[in-house]
């Protein structure tokens, strides 16, 4: 039965604390001068809203266990994984080849490349999961677009793509799901 299931722990509370820690990194993160620093504090907060989530919906289906042993969750995990692998891949080549240089600042397509792969994991993941998430994906992947061919900063990509638009569906998915 849970194989027809779509993968509904996700909390709009914590997407909501996610975008106001990513609002927060954004401002910090402006002030950074070299990549080394700009890029530690973003890794910082990737890691941190990977903590929020996996705590959230271990709390939301009752425990570690039934979040691992969730069928839903190991389908929602498998479409999701392999995308956001490509962007840790491809910021790491960025890195060995110099197109990123840890002395200088930070290039302002990076975080625009990041909302393009993030918003097709995320789309992915919204394909086994709720339609929000699906929706949450095509507008990251979207502020990505933009950024990308709008020539936006590094300060408003983060700021408007890991930021608001988390902070907007975390209140979304709040508001329907109550959690």
């Amino acid at each position: 039965m849970d194989r027809a299931q779509r993968f509904s722990a996700v909390s709009g509370k914590a997407m909501l604390v996610i975008g106001c820690s990513a609002v927060l990194t954004s401002l910090v993160a402006r002030t950074a001068t070299t990549s080394r620093a700009w890029l530690a504090l973003w890794i910082s907060e990737c890691a941190l809203a990977v903590v929020i989530s996996l705590y959230s919906m271990s709390r939301k289906l009752g425990g570690w266990q039934e979040l691992l042993n969730s069928p839903s969750c190991k389908r929602c995990a498998l479409v999701l994984l392999p995308t956001a692998v490509s962007g840790l891949v491809t910021t790491l080549l960025a890195l060995r080849l110099g197109w990123i240089a840890l002395t200088a600042p930070t290039p302002d397509w990076l975080p625009g490349l990041w909302l393009l792969f993030y918003g097709a994991a995320v789309f992915a993941g919204g394909i086994v999961s709720l339609i929000e998430i699906r929706w949450l994906g095509v507008a990251l992947f979207s502020s990505g677009l933009l950024s990308s061919f709008l020539d936006w900063s590094a300060f408003a990509t983060t700021i408007v793509g890991f930021g608001i638009l988390h902070i907007i569906f975390g209140v979304i998915l709040w508001q329907r799901h109550q959690s």
